[in-house]
């Protein structure tokens, strides 16, 4: 729910049902399709964001406050969780992403990442993404990962998507204000769905709960994918059997040792980190 709108900030304030209100900006408040694909393409740090602002329409201060005057309500995604005394950063472009194609609900937008150069490649999946039988009220952006990807892949993952669009959309419609209607996986399955590439051998898992879970999520992506979850039964902590604790604790030292017998060095201070290249023995 629209709190306050802040002309000189040109952003408005949404209450999200979190201790701080969210910051929306004016431009964030109307989804642009030309921003979308920037932003769904890689976007990036600051310049990116320049980039897509430039390229947005802009609406006027009396026309934000006659379309979202204070007490309406809207639908925003938080792309940036809040830090300190600052809130979250909230989008009213909305993006559901799946293992190939990137949803985004209220667009008309269908195109292929700007990352997959292959221009014959780039051609198969937009004959793909033509034939997909696409909702009406949602666009979609075929990711760097679906590169090489059957069409059998993709008619999955957009069922899979479309099935989540349709319960956000019940959620808007049944759940008061402010509330949460949609979440992203945790991380676990959110490495399984984006990082499960044919060079990974195996995913070891913990727990059983977890390994069950996981299993189900990779069967949605493949049969070879769901056999590559592996469960494990040692008696050892699971980091420890694979000596991973060690090797994150000698990364996070002052000096990480190389297999030359060379260093690397990091001092952190307030301005730079800086990185020093030791030759050790030599």
């Amino acid at each position: 729910r629209i709190q306050n709108l802040e002309n000189e900030l040109q952003a408005a304030f949404v209450d999200i049902g979190l201790k701080k209100n969210a910051f929306l900006h004016y431009w964030d408040m109307i989804p642009d399709d030309a921003a979308r694909l920037e932003a769904e393409e890689g976007g990036g740090g600051g310049g990116g964001r320049r980039r897509r602002q430039s390229r947005r329409k802009r609406y006027s201060n009396e026309d934000i406050a006659k379309r979202f005057p204070p007490g309406s309500e809207i639908v925003v995604q938080v792309t940036k969780a809040a830090i300190g005394t600052k809130g979250p950063r909230v989008t009213a472009s909305l993006s559901i992403p799946g293992r190939y194609l990137v949803m985004m609900p209220g667009s008309k937008l269908k195109g292929v990442s700007r990352k997959i150069c292959d221009a014959k490649e780039r051609q198969r999946l937009k004959k793909i993404l033509d034939r997909l039988p696409m909702p009406d009220d949602a666009g979609v952006i075929i990711r760097t990962v679906a590169s090489g990807a059957n069409k059998r892949s993709f008619v999955r993952d957009l069922r899979g998507l479309t099935v989540s669009w349709e319960e956000l959309q019940k959620a808007m419609v049944e759940k008061p204000a402010p509330c949460c209607i949609y979440e992203e996986p945790d991380l676990v399955e959110r490495v399984v769905r984006d990082w499960l590439t044919e060079d990974v051998d195996r995913v070891i898992v913990a727990t059983r709960e977890k390994f069950d879970s996981l299993r189900r999520i990779a069967g949605n992506i493949s049969r070879r994918a769901r056999s590559r979850i592996y469960l494990y039964e040692g008696e050892l902590p699971i980091l420890e059997h694979y000596d991973v604790e060690r090797q994150v604790e000698e990364a996070f030292k002052r000096q990480v040792p190389l297999k030359s017998g060379g260093a690397i060095i990091f001092d952190e201070t307030e301005a730079l980190i800086a990185i020093d290249v030791n030759t050790g023995r030599h």
